[in-house]
């Protein structure tokens, strides 16, 4: 029973440090692609902030064929990408946080991917 709780504790924490809501919820009006680590992904110029976590995780898992989203990429046994575990985590904290991102969707528009 411990062991379960601490491994819902660990899972927990590597999702929010890795999820996209809070990449996104965070960023600026501009923010770099490596800063995002969106390098080597399908992703446009922009990011919508209206459900941008979901967005986000959706553009990590495009692009070309090299590991992406950071070392927790994929989960070894299965092989599923991690942003598709996050994409579900993420879908209910946009949802949370809708209020805000329509908000400063309306206000600030997309947020703007500055590429090197």
């Amino acid at each position: 029973m411990m062991l379960t709780r601490l491994l819902v504790i660990l899972v927990t924490f590597a999702g929010i440090a890795g999820c996209g809501s809070t990449r996104t919820l965070s960023s600026d009006n501009v923010a770099r692609v490596d800063d995002l680590q969106l390098k080597g992904t399908g992703c446009g110029d922009t990011l919508p902030r209206v459900y941008g976590g979901v967005v986000y995780n959706l553009c990590v898992m495009s692009g070309d064929s090299h590991p992406r989203g950071g070392p927790l990429y994929a989960i070894a046994p299965m092989n599923v990408p991690m942003a598709f575990l996050d994409m579900g985590v993420s879908a209910v904290a946009d949802t949370l946080t809708l209020p805000y991102t329509l908000y400063r969707q309306n206000q600030d528009g997309d947020i703007q991917l500055l590429r090197d």
